[in-house]
Order: C-alpha cells, then sequence, then structure tokens
C-alpha cells in the first residue's frame, strides 16, 4: 500500500524554506571574515553609482556615496565637518554599502557658495577598520568651485603645544561682534598635530577666530571658552600664507566676590573668581586692623577685636565695584577660652630629618603671629649641645609662616627647642606646647647645581623668569629688566627635573597675563624650556636665547 502525501503541508514545508533563505542573504549583518592576510586597504568610492562630486549650481538632494565593499560609520558628530556650517543637522547613516547625507527640509542653501563636506575617518571598512582616504564632497550652488585654501597651526598660548580639536574660524563679515553673533563662513577642525586647512574658500576679506567650542554652537558666548584671534584681517588669495599662527588662550574672569563665611570668629573666608590681587579693607568700626592671607582665588582675613554687635566689612578690590559683608556679633572671650596657638604641620621627634644646606626651617601655625621671644628658642650644634644663634622671622606674605635659618654643616647633628611662650598670635595666645626636634646637615654631594644664563635680552623690556621644579613647584621667581644679559647660579637643589619660564611682561605687572579679544590684547609672550636633567653631585649649564620669542 502506498504512503499518502499530504501535498499541502509539503507546500508550506517548501515555502519555508525558500522564505529563509532570503532572510539569510538579504537580512542577516555582514560579518566579518577571519584568517588570511590583512586588508590594508582602505575602501573606494564607486564614482559610477555616487552622487556626482563637484557640482556646480547644486540644487539641495540626497547625497549617495557608495563604496566597493561593507563599511561602517564612526564618531560621525566629530568627523564630519561641513563648511560653511548648516544651519540644521543632516542625517548620516549608511546601508550596505552606501553612504547616505540628507539635509533636512528646513535647510536653505546660500548662494553662490562653494559647501566641503569632509568626512574625516568617520567612514571605514568592516573588515579591518581601514578609514576612507581623504574622502571630501564639494559642491557649488553657484557657477563654479571655489578653489582658494588656506591653512596654518594653533597652539596653547604658554605652553606652545598643538591643540587638537580647535575651530579655526572664517568669517566674510569683519565687525568684532560676529564671532558672538553668527556662525563662521567657513571652518575647520585641528588634527592632533593642531593644524588646520581649509579648501575651496572664496576671494574675500575674513576676520579669522580660533575657538574651543565647549557647547558645540560655533558662538563665542561662553567666557571660559578659549579663544585666538589674529590683529588683522586678511584680504584672499593676496595675503594668504601657509604658516598662519593662532594661540589659544581663556580670557581673564571678571573679579567677582563669590562667597564669604564668617561663623567663626577671628577670621573671614572670602572666594573669589579668580587670582586675589591686593586689596583694602575697611570695617565701620573705628581703628579696626585686618591681617591678610592671600592664596590663589581665596583670602583669609584675620581680625582681633570684641564684637559691639553686627557690624560691616568693606571690600575694595575695584575703584568701581565694593563689596559690603555683614557680620554676626561673635564672642571674643569665648573664642579666647576655647582656642590656643598650635602648630599645623609640626610634631616633636627624636629621629634626626635632613637639612638642606641653605634652606630654612619652615613651619606652620593655625593663627597669624606678631610676636617671637627668640630667647625661648633654642639651637644647639653637635653632640656637645653648643648654643647657637639662628635667624628667625616670620613670612611677610603669611603671617601664619615661621621661619628658622642657620648655614647648617654637612653632617652636622642640630637639635632645636621651641618653648611655651616663644610665640604670640594677633589674639594674644601664646604656644602652650614644647616643640623638640633633631636635624643632620645634609651632605652637598646629595644635590645638584645649575648655572642660568639668559642671553639675547632687549635692555628695554621687562621679564619675569620662573625657575620650576617637575613642572608645577616654583623655586624662585626673577624680575630681569635693562639688562642685555643675565646669569644666577642655584646651588643645593634637589635632583630632578627643572624647566625655566619666561614671559616677556609687558605691563611690568610681575606676572603672566592672557589677552582679551574686546581690548584686543594677546597674551603675554610666554616661553618653557626644559633643563637637562639634574643628578646628584651634578653641574650643569641652562643657556637659553631669549631670541626665541621672535
Amino acid at each position: 500500500m502506498q504512503p499518502k502525501i499530504d501535498l499541502m503541508r509539503l507546500s508550506w514545508y517548501w515555502i519555508s524554506i525558500i522564505i529563509l533563505g532570503f532572510s539569510l542573504q538579504y537580512c542577516a549583518n555582514p560579518i566579518a571574515p577571519t584568517g588570511g592576510p590583512r586588508d590594508e586597504t582602505p575602501p573606494q568610492l564607486d564614482s559610477t553609482v555616487s552622487t556626482s562630486n563637484y557640482q556646480t549650481n547644486f540644487q539641495k538632494q540626497d547625497i549617495q556615496l557608495t563604496f566597493d565593499e561593507w563599511i561602517v560609520l564612526k564618531d560621525v558628530f566629530n568627523q564630519v565637518v561641513i563648511s560653511p556650517p548648516l544651519e540644521n543637522q543632516p542625517e548620516i547613516f549608511i546601508r550596505k554599502k552606501t553612504v547616505y547625507f540628507e539635509f533636512a527640509d528646513e535647510e536653505v542653501l546660500k548662494d553662490e557658495v562653494t559647501y566641503t563636506i569632509n568626512f574625516g575617518e568617520a567612514i571605514e571598512d568592516l573588515t579591518e577598520g581601514n578609514p576612507a582616504d581623504n574622502l571630501r564632497f564639494v559642491f557649488s550652488t553657484g557657477d563654479f568651485i571655489d578653489s582658494l585654501s588656506i591653512q596654518g597651526i594653533i597652539t596653547d598660548a604658554k605652553t606652545g603645544e598643538p591643540l587638537e580639536g580647535v575651530l579655526f574660524n572664517m568669517y566674510d563679515e569683519i565687525q568684532d561682534t560676529v564671532v558672538r553673533t553668527k556662525r563662521p563662513f567657513y571652518f575647520a577642525k585641528t588634527d592632533k598635530d593642531g593644524r588646520f586647512r581649509v579648501d575651496n574658500v572664496k576671494s574675500d576679506t575674513f576676520k579669522l577666530f580660533a575657538l574651543k567650542d565647549a557647547n558645540l554652537n560655533y558662538l563665542f558666548d561662553v567666557s571660559s571658552e578659549a579663544i585666538g584671534f589674529l590683529d588683522t584681517t586678511i584680504i584672499l588669495p593676496r595675503d594668504i600664507s601657509q604658516n598662519l599662527q593662532l594661540k589659544l588662550f581663556t580670557e581673564e574672569p571678571v573679579l567677582n566676590l563669590i562667597s564669604a563665611q564668617a561663623n567663626t570668629y577671628g577670621v573671614i573666608r572670602l572666594a573669589f573668581s579668580k587670582e586675589v590681587p591686593k586689596m583694602n579693607f575697611r570695617s565701620n568700626l573705628p581703628d579696626v586692623s585686618f591681617v591678610e592671607e592671600y592664596k590663589n582665588d581665596s583670602l583669609l582675613l584675620w581680625y582681633s577685636f570684641d564684637n559691639p554687635g553686627n557690624w560691616q566689612l568693606f571690600v575694595e578690590y575695584d575703584t568701581l565695584i565694593n563689596d559690603t559683608i555683614s557680620i554676626d556679633s561673635l564672642s571674643q572671650s569665648s573664642f579666647l577660652q576655647a582656642n590656643s596657638l598650635k602648630w599645623v604641620s609640626a610634631r616633636s621627634s627624636s629621629r634626626a630629618s635632613s637639612l638642606i644646606p641653605g634652606k630654612a626651617l619652615q613651619y606652620e601655625l593655625n593663627h597669624p603671629l606678631t610676636t617671637i621671644s627668640e630667647d625661648l628658642i633654642n639651637l644647639t650644634a653637635d653632640t656637645t649641645r653648643q648654643s647657637i644663634t639662628p635667624t628667625v622671622s616670620i613670612d611677610t606674605s603669611n603671617n601664619r609662616i615661621l621661619y628658622i635659618n642657620y648655614p647648617w654643616r654637612e653632617g652636622m647633628t642640630y637639635q632645636l627647642e621651641i618653648l611655651p611662650g616663644a610665640l604670640t598670635d594677633i589674639y594674644g595666645l601664646s604656644l602652650t606646647d614644647t616643640l623638640s626636634q633633631v636635624f643632620l646637615g645634609a651632605a652637598q654631594k646629595d644635590f645638584g647645581t645649575l648655572n642660568l644664563q639668559l642671553t639675547d635680552i632687549n635692555p628695554d623690556t621687562a621679564y619675569v623668569v620662573d625657575l620650576f621644579s617637575g613642572g608645577t613647584t616654583l623655586v624662585e621667581r626673577m624680575v630681569v629688566s635693562g639688562e642685555s644679559e643675565y646669569s644666577r647660579v642655584f646651588q643645593n637643589l634637589s635632583p630632578g627635573k627643572y624647566e625655566v619660564h619666561v614671559t616677556i611682561d609687558l605691563n611690568q605687572n610681575g606676572r603672566w597675563d592672557t589677552g582679551n579679544y574686546d581690548l584686543k590684547r594677546q597674551p603675554e609672550p610666554y616661553l618653557i624650556k626644559e633643563v637637562e636633567q639634574l643628578r646628584a653631585n651634578w653641574e650643569i649649564e641652562a643657556n637659553i636665547s631669549l631670541n626665541e620669542f621672535n
């Protein structure tokens, strides 16, 4: 007996197989093959099926770029640069081997303008991640493609290091406000070497501006955004330069009082928007004086008087701006009963610590000092406990710092005792604890010597010369003016890396000043020179020509 065949079930079986086959062929994700030699060829554009490049009289249309292999899109937002920038975000996506670029419906292209879409490294092949090489799509809404180009570099105004990802903006309107109100006509982003290039530029007069765009809107509308600018406009093609250089800086913020804390008797803590300059202080009370302690963007204001009720502090840090701070009445007697003069960092120890030749011992206390009773400070040398007389002083810029200095001798043992009553603070509180420490004069061979020589100095220019250790620790600051050469010997330096920083001090205020766009002021020229590695028991030379500023 022959078996019966269910023709309907068999038909559905083969239909399912066919559908599955189509699904595998057309819907599966492509997978990179494994094995074999590495593919190092970037994806190639197939111009026969892609939208024609370098079109003139371009009408807004979708752009399709088809490649000879499977591709992926990466970091489109940062990699794809459109110049001039569009008002609306386009859609960029892939299907199979084709990249689609679709303008927003509301986008209106400018008349008689050459546009460039630079894809950077956004398009890579699927197998090995090779980026498409120098892929640019160029079109003009006019009768011809503009052909001028401009290039250069953007560096940090202080370090001189090239900066990546900075906008180089070109404006065909040259009023100063344009950088805050309008997007650039052309722009480019710097590469990892700080270099930029803008191609297909028209003949015109341009304002040039560099911007580290914090909010990604192409406008200088955030005061903390880093900027750079040329002092003059350029005219293309007459002023085409292959060596444009813009120095990026952040403008100094306006000085503002951010916060004031006065809930503890005897000290007012003030925080400002930037580094605090020397200020004037007064109150509505007669014969009140303050001890000031400046530290970067903060200030401690110490006072010592019995509050006769609430009072006011007047902060005068600008001829036009004053701040008034209301201070609640706080009890001086309660403060004196609960507090004492104490060491902040010093501890008694019988274990010998090293003394660096030529460097004073430094101690920090919790309150500003007013008087020193040197008869209560004992310094002895060697095992015989021979009494010697050190130089004892209070830091003039921070009255909480005590210095004790002596020409320490190599290998000599010293013992220091600071007895109760030796120090008195602004509140009349005296030291109650005894400090006892032992020191050993360090060996000269453990340190090095740096001979600094500055040449090609302009005697009509003022310079600030800073010696840094480890790039951040200021060893010493020197002001050089009215000299054609300058030399200085630094002895007993700890082994390590040192740098010499030189500022051309244009306003002669003793420090480096940043630039200001509205005032058309560039940052002061700044030079950093690394010094040969200093080793123990070495003497090195550092000869620096200031011609490098030119």
